[in-house]
């Protein structure tokens, strides 16, 4: 089993998939596998600054589901947490653009993105002091 690692997506949500697919990943209900058994890992942004923002997560939510995520957020991924806690941040480098993303979502499916990106980087935190 090898591993494919891709860092800072910044919420470039199609050529992410171009990628995939040019490493040679399938796409099977909605997860992405390889014939070889290679994983994907993520390192850095996930969000902020392309267009799908949201698309990027909610293919690491699906990920997280499987249990056959391996991610380690970077900055951006930490100040939209943040944000979601009620802490003041400034809203800027990409950040606008992922709210405006998020904002667009009903109210229901605000609380759900807010609660499962919440879950995502507290598991990614207790993996990194293990």
């Amino acid at each position: 089993m090898g591993f494919d690692i891709i860092g800072d997506i910044h919420g470039c949500y199609q050529e992410l998939l171009d990628l995939l697919n040019e490493l040679g990943y399938l796409e099977e209900g909605g997860l992405y596998r390889h014939s070889d058994n290679r994983r994907l890992v993520f390192v850095g942004d996930a969000m902020d600054r392309g267009p799908a923002s949201l698309d990027v997560l909610h293919l690491l939510f699906k990920m997280q589901d499987a249990d056959i995520l391996y991610y380690s957020p970077g900055n951006h991924c930490n100040k939209l947490y943040r944000f979601f806690k009620g802490n003041k941040v400034q809203i800027s480098h990409g950040l606008e653009n992922t709210l405006a993303e998020w904002q667009r979502l009903p109210k229901k499916k605000q609380s759900e993105f807010r609660s499962r990106l919440s879950a995502i980087l507290r598991k990614a935190a207790a993996l990194s002091t293990a």
